[in-house]
């Protein structure tokens, strides 16, 4: 038997089996197909194995959100995958990953990118969204961003058709150009953005205002019209006072006033007298608002001042009008005029002796904190008459006083000037900071001409340390006119010293300077004011 023959007897056997066994499917290929299924399946996982790992390569710090350089798309898988590129925008990124960033006028560009990876028959797509971030502006885009954001800047209330005061003119954009300003009428409104307003006999203003804004070789102008609007009349007509007499004589345009006041209307006034005023404004114009201070007034309507307190008393009269910021403001010092007080001379000598005003009983008021009221002047007084002295002997010398309390007139105010900065502790509760060196007028009040001894009759009412000798003598502020390297002082005390006599209460003057020289030097006693 042939070896052809024997091989179909062994075919014919082995599809009868397959038959039987229901697995045959004819023909040597079967093998073949099977073999092709397990490739398949093994391509399909190297597919989804490089789908998985599959990243784009970014340049320098760029990143899928901020993309400003080209791409690195890979081209094959680790796996023998080959990957195709597909982008939806290829004029921003190609299918190679080139990019083109889109101009700074366009914006950042989102471009999806879908890659295809296969092997075989096998294959995936996977998807990456990416930000391509404007290019940077050139010269020309950045004067034509910083011209279309450019305002000028207004006070509140203000507008371009409202404007009272000046404007802010930017002189650079946030795109980094610079820009200046002319405006066409100067003398309105200054290149610079001040405004002066026109006079209230005038009109409105419209002014134009031309930017140029300026980067590298390119530049852009940009105007703005705006109306100044004319200053209201704010002037008052007349200021009518019912008590003294208003000094200057009133004009429109003179702004402060002195108005000398009596210290009462009594013809025997006493010390606890009041004293009130009235004050009538009147406007130039019907429709301006008047206050005095603070308070709203009807034009032409008396304004009461009432008890004036001795000395300065400062009025404010403001004049507005309604819808505009501008005011004009006048002020009067009424001056209420120190009262003249009694001496303590209980004695009359003479027809008219001692007129003035009665002394309050009791004259002075015990603070029990170091100081001492006086009810007749309203002046408070340290209650230790040497206070120089309470220092100690270490400080005294050191800080260039002198051993009994004396100083010079200069060293004086710089005694006082410590106190009030608490470098000098007197011992005093609470601590004031507004003490002063008397003038001569305030420390000639303590004085009883109707006693000889100054320093008994002051130590009755609680004061402590006065000085009493042939030197007892108290520095005031009060320079002489005469010769300005004088000032006044006052002997407190009447002692005789060598034959001569120093009368209390006597006011003389004496040198400045020199405080080495024993009787160019006094004693400090500090005071102030509480009413």
């Amino acid at each position: 038997m042939s070896r052809l023959t024997t091989r179909v007897i062994l075919t014919i056997i082995f599809c009868m089996a397959a038959a039987i066994s229901s697995s045959c499917t004819g023909g040597g290929g079967g093998g073949d197909d099977g073999g092709d299924g397990d490739d398949g399946a093994q391509d399909a996982e190297f597919v989804a194995e490089d789908t998985a790992i599959l990243a784009i390569i970014y340049a320098g710090s760029d990143s899928a959100s901020n993309v400003t350089q080209h791409i690195t798309l890979p081209a094959a898988g680790a796996n023998g995958t080959t990957i195709r590129w597909e982008s939806d925008n290829a004029a921003v990124i190609e299918n190679n990953g080139t990019v083109t960033r889109p101009s700074y006028a366009s914006g950042d560009s989102l471009v999806n990118l879908t890659a295809t990876i296969s092997k075989g028959s096998a294959h995936k797509t996977k998807a990456f969204s990416l930000t391509v971030i404007k290019a940077p502006a050139t010269d020309a885009e950045c004067v034509a961003e910083d011209m279309a954001n450019l305002v000028i800047a207004y006070t509140s209330g203000d507008s371009v058709l409202k404007v009272m005061h000046s404007v802010v003119l930017p002189v650079t954009g946030a795109s980094g150009t610079t820009i200046s300003w002319v405006s066409n009428n100067t003398t309105v409104i200054a290149n610079s953005g001040t405004v002066i307003r026109p006079p209230y006999s005038g009109s409105d203003a419209e002014v134009t205002l031309t930017a140029t804004i300026t980067k590298g070789g390119d530049h852009a102008t940009k105007t703005f019209t705006l109306t100044v609007l004319k200053e209201p009349n704010l002037n008052l007509a007349s200021i009518v006072v019912s008590k003294g007499r208003l000094q200057p004589a009133f004009a429109a345009n003179t702004t402060f006033y002195l108005d000398p006041v009596p210290f009462s209307d009594s013809a025997n006034p006493a010390y606890d007298d009041t004293q009130s005023a009235g004050i009538t404004a009147t406007t130039a114009d019907a429709d301006a608002i008047v206050t005095i201070d603070g308070v709203e007034v009807s034009s032409g309507d008396e304004y009461a001042l009432d008890d004036l307190k001795v000395g300065k008393n400062m009025v404010t009269i403001t004049v507005s009008v309604e819808g505009d910021v501008a005011t004009k403001t006048y002020r009067i010092e009424v001056y209420r005029a120190v009262p003249v007080f009694k001496t303590g001379q209980t004695t009359s000598y003479a027809a008219g002796d001692d007129g003035g005003v009665s002394w309050p009983s009791p004259r002075f008021t015990n603070n029990n904190d170091g100081t001492i009221t006086d009810n007749l002047t309203g002046l408070m007084w340290l209650k230790n008459a040497n206070a120089i002295k309470t220092l100690g002997d270490i400080i005294i010398i050191d800080h260039g006083y002198y051993a009994d309390g004396s100083a010079g007139w200069e060293k004086s105010f710089d005694f006082i000037e410590k106190m009030n900065d608490g470098i000098y502790d007197n011992k005093l509760t609470p601590v004031y900071t507004d003490w002063r060196l008397p003038n001569v007028r305030e420390l000639r009040s303590l004085v009883n001409y109707g006693l000889v001894s100054q320093y008994d009759w002051l130590k009755g009412h609680g004061f402590s340390n006065i000085v009493e000798s042939y030197t007892s003598y108290y520095l005031t502020s009060t320079t002489y006119a005469y010769n300005t390297n004088y000032a006044f002082r006052i002997w407190l005390d009447h002692t005789v010293y060598n034959q001569q006599q120093s009368w209390t209460g006597t006011i003389i003057s004496w040198l400045k300077q020199q405080p080495e020289v024993f009787n160019n030097r006094g004693y400090v006693w500090p005071v102030r004011t509480v009413r």
